[in-house]
């Protein structure tokens, strides 16, 4: 794995995990999102600057789901957990951005700031330029390029959520409904991501297909939901 990867994933989402079950296992119960919310504005803005559009948003979907799981929220709950720190990660990942964009404007003879505005028009379009091939495409067109690459991964999710929902139903377990549609809810985020950069998605497909471990996660995690014991509230 690449460094810039494997030190994103343990900042992330390896790291948040260890410092919140440390803090329940001592009694220490976080009982407000503000420690979140300053993880995921960091966590936005340090993506910016490590990640060259590979798969950014994996940084915001592994540690949300996580952070719902450990707190064991309804769905409104966690509904308003992706909201806030959606927005806290969206804040420091665009603004570095945008940071860098009007610093470089000021300092240098090029309006970068023109330039960016482009280049994010042209990435979020549904066509590729003349050295991109000249090519239109839909959205399903990208969805089911994406998905071809982590089409394995996304088979041995679903079995074992099957497999999960089996179990439950032959424990007559008690589902928790809203922590599992919460948890669902974050398997769109890849796709919410191929939207908004359709032709980055489309043209570099071999690497963007990396964004749907999210949805793996999420697949996952509504089968560890399932079966596992209930979570307290914190």
């Amino acid at each position: 794995m690449p460094f810039d990867k494997s030190a994103i994933l343990h900042v992330f989402a390896v790291r948040p995990a260890r410092d919140s079950a440390g803090l329940t296992a001592f009694g220490n119960k976080p009982t407000n999102l503000q420690p979140w919310l300053l993880h995921f504005l960091v966590a936005g803005a340090l993506t910016s600057y490590f990640d060259l559009l590979t798969c950014p948003v994996v940084t915001f979907g592994v540690p949300i789901i996580f952070l719902l799981m450990l707190h064991g929220s309804d769905f409104l709950s966690g509904l308003r957990r992706i909201v806030a720190c959606g927005l806290s990660w969206s804040f420091g990942y665009v603004g570095l951005w945008a940071g860098k964009w009007i610093l470089a404007s000021l300092f240098t003879d090029k309006n970068v700031i023109e330039q960016a505005i482009y280049n994010v028009k042209y990435r979020s379009g549904f066509s590729t330029s003349q050295w991109e091939g000249s090519e239109a495409f839909t959205y399903r067109a990208l969805i089911v390029r994406n998905l071809g690459v982590q089409k394995i991964g996304l088979l041995l999710a679903v079995v074992l959520l099957a497999a999960c929902v089996l179990y439950a139903a032959a424990k007559r377990t008690a589902v928790r409904t809203g922590a599992c549609c919460a948890a669902a809810l974050c398997a769109l985020i890849p796709f919410g991501w191929y939207l908004l950069a359709s032709n980055h998605a489309w043209v570099h497909y071999w690497m963007e297909y990396r964004t749907l471990a999210i949805l793996v996660y999420a697949v996952t995690s509504v089968g560890v939901i399932l079966t596992g014991p209930p979570v307290k509230h914190l």
